[in-house]
Order: structure tokens, then sequence, then C-alpha cells
């Protein structure tokens, strides 16, 4: 069966990253996913086809239902913590739709890598003739805003930058190291000794 069935009720993590595995595939083992893992933790979906491909011409040639697959399963998921899909060939409005639903439905992903995906490209209106002018700010824009609403939400990679917020709701959840709070802690442990 290839959606699964009750002996992927188990399945605590998926890593699939560097498979290259096409579009197809990738929205068939999404689509799967929605009802047979309620207890997915981790699901590792790296160097996959779930925004587009290469045509023979080295044209890129955009696919958004892969993308709709993983929003949907994580819309409805709520054991999922760590998602990481970086190097997936995902555009500005596949990044979008993810960031709405981690903003306004799921609660549950704590660690989100969408490294090394093409976030200002505007996937849609995209034109072999006129794919220069297909860059947007929106996507980015709209990370930012997912990470000041969503509280859950801790670490958040995109491109060679990791973003961790250091306050959620007031409390702090880490200090740097080149934090001079964390300097004053050590000189004062050393006067009291």
């Amino acid at each position: 069966n290839v959606h699964g069935g009750s002996t992927w009720l188990n399945i605590r993590s998926i890593n699939i990253s560097g498979c290259n595995l096409s579009h197809k595939i990738c929205e068939l083992f999404l689509t799967g996913l929605h009802s047979t893992t309620p207890n997915l933790t981790a699901l590792n979906m790296s160097a996959n086809q779930i925004g587009g491909y290469s045509d023979e011409d080295d044209f890129f040639i955009p696919v958004l239902s892969p993308g709709k697959a993983l929003v949907s399963l994580l819309k409805d998921n709520k054991s999922i913590t760590d998602l990481r899909t970086s190097y997936c060939n995902m555009g500005m409005n596949t990044i979008q739709s993810l960031t709405n639903i981690l903003t306004y439905h799921n609660r549950s992903v704590i660690k989100l890598d969408i490294s090394a995906n093409s976030l200002w490209w505007d996937e849609i209106n995209v034109d072999e003739l006129d794919s220069d002018r297909c860059f947007d700010t929106k996507a980015i824009y709209q990370i930012a805003d997912m990470m000041k609403i969503n509280y859950i939400i801790t670490d958040v990679k995109v491109s060679a930058a990791e973003f961790k917020p250091w306050q959620l709701c007031g409390r702090k959840l880490y200090t740097p190291s080149s934090n001079h709070d964390g300097v004053e802690m050590k000189e004062d442990k050393r006067d009291n000794l």
C-alpha cells in the first residue's frame, strides 16, 4: 500500500534527504503521510523536488502541488516538531503558504529549515522571457512575521543564516556567548568563590 497503513502508526522520524525524488513522488509521499503518521515528529525532505525541476533546456519548471501537499500535512499534523526542506526548489509562493500555516494553524514545529530555496522567486508568475523580473521579497517578510507571532518555533534556518529569537513571551531562551550579561555572571560567580 503506497499510502502506508497501520504499520506507519509508530513511525517517529523520516529522513529521505538527498534522494532527488521527482515532484510527483514527493506529492504522493506527502499525501500518504497525511493520515498515516499521526506520531511523526521529524521529517527531513531536503534535496528533493518539492518545488519544481529543470527541463531539457535548463529552464526551471515550477510545480506547486507537492508544496500544497506539505502545507496540507502541516495544517493537520500536530506532532511534527522538526521540519527540514532545504534544497527543494521551493519558490516564494510555496514558502508563503508554508509560513502562513506555521503562523496561524500549526503550533508544533520548533525547528524549521527552509534554506537554499528560492524565497525571492515568484514561481507562479514566471515567464521564460521575463523571468528576471519575477523577484519579490514577500516571503522573507512573511517569515519574519511568522517568527513574531508563532511563539513555539525557536530555530529557523533560511539560506546560510539561522534565526533564533532571544525571547519568547518575555522569557529568555538562551544567552549568546557574546552577551555582556554572561560575562558579568561569570565575574559574579568568581567573586562569590
